[in-house]
């Protein structure tokens, strides 16, 4: 069996080749959109085809989460209008090289993340933590808190072990009321 060597990376840019070029390429069936990014037409769009064209847009330094980590699980169709973006309060580097991201400081333990295609993800039980704490929760939170809890490895008890894990939480009342809602008990 003869090795195929890849000639085309799995996500192009603007970086890589003209804009001009790359719709064009579009138009004639070889790639495929991917956010702001194109894919050849044989890669599958998965995870990992999402979270390399995210980084293409904000960079190495960045965490997708919330939105974005919805849509690079799958959870979300499409992207988000505004990727949703945090920095560990360790590292105050601005990540971000799109104007369509809102980026935010915060706190990030070992588990919280997750390396898909090079950027690092929140977790599926940091990101309906997240969600749950959100100041606005409406059917579309719901059924993506329900989509990472029948996709992924998270489960109610999962998301109320990392609520009560963190010392004064913000929205901590909030987060275990809508829980329990979701789940039936609240």
């Amino acid at each position: 069996m003869v090795a195929v060597t890849r000639l085309l990376p799995a996500v192009l840019h603007a970086a890589q080749l003209p804009l001009t070029e790359l719709c064009v390429a579009r138009l004639d069936g070889e790639v495929y959109a991917v956010d702001e990014c194109f894919a050849p037409i044989d890669e599958v769009e998965d995870a990992t085809t999402r979270a390399l064209a995210l980084k293409a847009l904000v960079g190495d330094n960045a965490v997708a989460e919330r939105e974005s980590a919805l849509w690079i699980y799958g959870v979300r169709s499409s992207p988000p209008l505004k990727h949703t973006l945090c920095v560990p309060r360790t590292n105050r580097a601005a990540p971000a090289r799109t104007k369509r991201a809102i980026v935010r400081e915060t706190r990030l333990r070992a588990d919280d993340t997750r390396q898909i295609g090079g950027l690092q993800v929140t977790s599926p039980v940091r990101t309906a933590f997240d969600l749950l704490r959100s100041e606005t929760f409406t059917e579309v939170e719901r059924c993506a808190i329900a989509a990472l809890f029948e996709r992924f490895d998270v489960d109610a008890d999962a998301c109320r072990l990392r609520i009560d894990s963190v010392a004064n939480l913000p929205g901590r009342t909030r987060a275990l009321t809508r829980l329990g809602q979701l789940v039936g008990t609240g």
